[in-house]
C-alpha cells in the first residue's frame, strides 16, 4: 500500500498537494465533532454524580 502511494506521490505530487490537506482537515473535523463530545458527556456525568452525592 505505502510502495504504491510512494509511485504515484512520485509521478503526481502536485495531486497530492491540493488533495492532503482539505482531506487532514475533514477528517480532524469529524474526529473532533465525534469524540469531544463523548469526552463532555464523559466528564459531564462524573460532574453530576459528584453534585448529586454531595445533596
Amino acid at each position: 500500500m505505502s510502495s504504491n502511494f510512494e509511485q504515484i506521490y512520485a509521478e503526481h505530487p502536485e495531486w497530492f498537494g491540493e488533495w492532503y490537506e482539505p482531506v487532514a482537515l475533514l477528517i480532524l473535523l469529524i474526529a473532533l465533532v465525534l469524540i469531544i463530545p463523548y469526552i463532555y458527556t464523559e466528564l459531564f456525568e462524573e460532574y453530576m454524580k459528584q453534585l448529586i452525592r454531595k445533596r
